[in-house]
């Protein structure tokens, strides 16, 4: 019975020892890295990605990666020149509210809207124009219903002081005389040229006339104005308010507010038209319209990027993601897929997007990997909209344990070594005690 004890003892013995030639503590493992290439891909002549080792700490078998999505394309700014289409008729001067008027109301906007625009882009050149009619009755229909209130510049002091003395000048609203004078301006530059028009009434007055209010004849010329300036490759933004009732049809004609106001502004003439109420002059004006007169932004739209782990890395690695990742959300599929997936649903002109994680060796690897020089990754798979690439290049590591020296005996070899002579001796004393 005891024979069998020691046999079963030495045979656990035996096991442990083959064991350890199956898994070996990192602690007596050295990492090398063999080869770190920088995976960079072009995701189009402005867009990149990018992974890279960024740390390696070698004595705690620690390994770094960084990836990065970088969109390179320019911050989308309004340039070349613009002019602002002020309507000052007597009606602008009506109280909105308890402390302002229609014209302070729009005039604040419109300075915080030129503010905006030339912080964004300081070569940008506004001018402004107001429109409304003549006092002199003999004048009405004429260029002078018009006035020139800034020429074009790109200095914010002196165009918000320009707003700042505007005055009504009439009780009408000749919207042509405004855009006809507004077009004189432009230069003759090759650039892109906007008219952001700003008024509180249906127009009822045109340049030459027939002398009857809110005709046919002076929507057929504010009409045929509107469609001449899109025609010659000005974007035109209107913004229309402080009609309390579309349904109102004016003396001697047979159309309402809403009719004219349908045939005057619609899409064959005017890029962009706001129909609002007083309460929403600002927000109109300083977001709005703002928008609109930026360039569309190239966005890159979304992105999946998805590291796939070799076994080797998968066995041997605890991998942990850092939360500090910038744009998008990180799938840790090692579980299921082997794999890190991050998704990031958009990512603006300018915007750079990274995510890191870090490979640690686990306290116990399997020493089948020893000496093996193996890639940490499978591929690196990225898509956005119909764009896909798939690369494999990885960083190359190499892990070894130096051989054990005569002055190098760990405690469990001693232990295991000890143990067995013990075992030995005792069969030996044993049976040559029951031969006497």
């Amino acid at each position: 019975m005891k024979n069998k004890l020691i046999l079963t003892l030495n045979l656990l013995l035996v096991f442990f020892i083959c064991s350890n030639l199956v898994f070996a503590s990192s602690s007596s493992i050295v990492l090398d890295i063999i080869d770190e290439p920088i995976l960079n891909l072009k995701l189009d002549d402005n867009s990149s990605f990018e992974k890279i080792l960024v740390s390696k700490d070698l004595s705690n078998k620690s390994l770094t990666f960084k990836l990065q999505v970088t969109n390179n394309e320019p911050i989308a700014t309004t340039s070349g020149e613009l002019m602002i289409v002020l309507d000052t008729s007597n009606s602008m001067e009506n109280s909105i509210n308890e402390t302002s008027s229609r014209k302070e109301v729009v005039i604040n906007a419109a300075k915080e809207l030129i503010n905006s625009l030339l912080s964004s882009n300081p070569n940008l050149k506004i001018g402004i124009v107001s429109f409304a009619t003549s006092q002199d009755i003999m004048q009405e229909g004429t260029i002078n219903d018009a006035a020139i209130v800034s020429s074009l510049t790109n200095n914010l002091e002196d165009l918000n002081n320009s707003l700042s003395n505007i005055t009504s000048t009439g009780p009408r609203t000749n919207l042509q005389s405004g855009l006809s004078l507004a077009k004189e301006q432009f230069s003759s530059e090759s650039n892109n040229k906007y008219m952001v028009i700003l008024t509180d009434g249906v127009p009822n007055v045109s340049l030459d006339f027939d002398f009857t209010y809110y005709s046919d004849n002076v929507i057929a010329n504010t009409k045929n104005e509107l469609i001449n300036l899109t025609n010659n490759g000005i974007t035109t933004i209107a913004m229309l308010t402080g009609i309390d009732d579309g349904t109102f049809i004016p003396m001697g004609q047979n159309k309402t507010f809403d009719d004219i106001i349908k045939e005057i502004f619609n899409s064959e003439t005017v890029n962009k038209f706001y129909y609002i109420k007083d309460n929403n002059i600002e927000n109109t004006i300083t977001n709005d319209i703002f928008n609109d007169l930026k360039p569309l932004e190239k966005k890159l739209k979304d992105i999946k990027i998805v590291d796939n782990f070799t076994d080797e890395t998968i066995n041997n690695f605890d991998i942990s993601i850092s939360s500090d990742t910038k744009f998008g959300t990180v799938i840790n599929n090692i579980d299921n897929n082997n794999s890190i997936v991050w998704e990031i649903p958009e990512l603006k002109p300018g915007q750079v997007a990274t995510l890191q994680y870090t490979l640690t060796l686990k306290d116990d690897i399997n020493t089948q990997i020893l000496d093996k020089e193996f890639n940490i990754t499978k591929n690196t798979n990225i898509t956005y909209l119909d764009y896909e690439q798939v690369s494999d290049i990885s960083t190359k590591i190499l892990l070894s344990q130096p051989p054990v020296t005569s002055d190098i005996i760990t405690a469990s070899t001693i232990l295991i070594f000890s143990l067995s002579l013990a075992g030995i001796i005792y069969l030996f004393i044993k049976k040559k005690y029951n031969k006497i």
